[in-house]
C-alpha cells in the first residue's frame, strides 16, 4: 500500500513535466512561425527596393547584382567590417593563373555572417578569347576587373545570405514588379558566356533611347556628352554602374547643357 501511495505521489509531477515540454514545443513553433512572417516581410521589402536592372537572368534563374545589394545595405542597416583580400597563384595544364578572394563580415540586428567572394584570371567573362577559342595570356587580362568581380561576389553573397533572399524565382520577383524581360540575360553556349555583365542590356538601351526622345536631348549632343564624360561613343558600351546616372542626366536635359 505504501508503494502504491509513492507511485501516486510521483505521477502528478510527471504530468507537470509533460505539460512543460509541450509548452516548450508550442513556444518553439510560435517563434518559428513568427520568424517565417518576419522573413517574408524582409523579402517583400528587399525586392520592392530593387528594380529589374538590379537583377540578371542567368540560365533562367534570377541573381541579384552588386547595385541591388548596395541598395539593400542601408535600407536594413547592414554593416560590412573586417574586409580583406588575398591573391593566390596556381598552375594547371593550361599554364599559370591567379585567384582573388575577398572576405568580410556582414552584420545587422538579425545576426552576422562571414562571406567570401572570389574570381580568377580564368573567368570567361574577362579572360576568354572567343576568336582563338582559348584563354588570353595573363598579361592581356585586366587584373582590375578580376579584383572588382571578386569584391562584387562577396557583396552579393553576404547581403543575400544575411537577408535570406537567395534561390528566388522569377515568379516571386515579378510579383513585386521586377521584370525578367528587362533584366540583363546571360547564356552559356559551349561553356562560354553569351553576354557581358558589365554592359547594359538591350532593353536598357531602348529605355535610355525613349528617355532621350521624351526629354528632347539631341542625339549628337548626347553622344558628345557621353564621350566627354565616360570616354565612350555608343550606348552599347555603357557600363551598368553608370546607367542610372546617365538616365537621370538625359531625363533632366533642359537644352544646351
Amino acid at each position: 500500500m505504501d508503494e502504491h501511495k509513492d507511485i501516486l505521489a510521483i505521477q502528478p509531477q510527471d504530468e507537470r513535466e509533460v505539460l512543460h515540454i509541450e509548452e516548450g514545443i508550442e513556444l518553439v513553433i510560435a517563434n518559428a512561425e513568427k520568424q517565417v512572417k518576419v522573413l517574408e516581410k524582409i523579402l517583400q521589402i528587399a525586392i520592392s527596393r530593387t528594380n529589374s536592372y538590379d537583377w540578371i537572368d542567368q540560365m533562367g534563374k534570377p541573381y541579384l547584382t552588386c547595385s541591388g545589394a548596395e541598395k539593400l545595405m542601408p535600407l536594413f542597416g547592414v554593416n560590412l567590417n573586417n574586409t580583406s583580400y588575398d591573391k593566390r597563384y596556381s598552375t594547371d595544364e593550361k599554364g599559370s593563373y591567379y585567384i582573388y578572394q575577398y572576405k568580410g563580415t556582414f552584420s545587422w540586428k538579425g545576426g552576422s555572417i562571414e562571406a567570401i567572394g572570389a574570381c580568377s584570371s580564368r573567368d570567361k567573362f574577362f579572360a576568354w578569347d572567343s576568336k582563338a577559342q582559348a584563354f588570353k595570356p595573363l598579361h592581356d587580362v585586366d587584373e582590375t576587373n578580376i579584383m572588382k568581380a571578386a569584391y562584387t561576389n562577396m557583396m552579393v553573397n553576404g547581403v543575400t545570405r544575411l537577408l535570406g533572399i537567395r534561390n528566388l524565382t522569377w515568379t516571386q520577383l515579378e510579383g513585386y514588379g521586377v521584370s525578367k524581360e528587362k533584366a540583363a540575360r546571360v547564356e552559356y553556349k559551349n561553356g562560354n558566356a553569351g553576354s557581358n555583365l558589365n554592359i547594359i542590356s538591350e532593353p536598357q538601351q531602348k529605355r535610355l533611347y525613349a528617355i532621350g526622345k521624351s526629354s528632347g536631348m539631341p542625339e549628337q549632343e548626347f553622344k558628345e556628352w557621353l564621350f566627354k564624360t565616360y570616354a565612350i561613343t555608343t550606348t552599347k558600351e555603357i557600363k551598368r554602374e553608370f546607367y542610372e546616372d546617365i538616365c537621370t542626366h538625359v531625363q533632366n536635359y533642359k537644352g544646351g547643357d
